[in-house]
């Protein structure tokens, strides 16, 4: 059995405060973000709670209306890719996740990609949908 692989959506920064106002029938248009989530087989943190790992990619200022206008005109800004580990403790919301596969010790080499990839970001070019379509083939392919 190897670590569980999830594609998610959620609200873009800054616009949080928004779509949890939004009735739970429409908050899935809120949520444009696009990361990946790995769920380790046998992984825990401290030897009690499970925990997973977050990987996504955003600008690296993402609420600058410099770069919020940026990306409207589909140019390109500066970019980053993260990863941060999360507990699976205190109700999660997981409506959004997807179940992609299973593969071995997939955030070491989730973490591997990332640090090579292109953190040139862009709405219709290089995003965080590409990022996360990319990095879930690498990990399942």
């Amino acid at each position: 059995m190897g670590d569980r692989v999830y594609r998610a959506r959620v609200p873009l920064a800054g616009f949080e405060g928004l779509a949890n106002r939004l009735p739970r029938a429409c908050r899935g248009l809120a949520n444009r973000h696009a990361l990946v989530f790995v769920v380790p087989a046998g992984g825990s943190a401290n030897g009690q709670t499970k925990c997973l790992s977050c990987f996504d990619f955003l600008p690296v200022d993402p609420t600058s209306p410099t770069t919020l206008a940026r990306m409207l005109l589909n140019l390109e800004v500066q970019g980053e890719t993260r990863h941060r580990e999360m507990s699976l403790a205190g109700g999660r919301r997981r409506e959004s996740w997807v179940f992609q596969g299973e593969a071995p010790d997939c955030v070491n080499r989730a973490k591997e990609y990332s640090r090579g990839y292109d953190v040139g970001i862009s709405l219709y070019g290089n995003s965080c949908e590409t990022y996360a379509d990319a990095l879930v083939r690498h990990l399942l392919g």
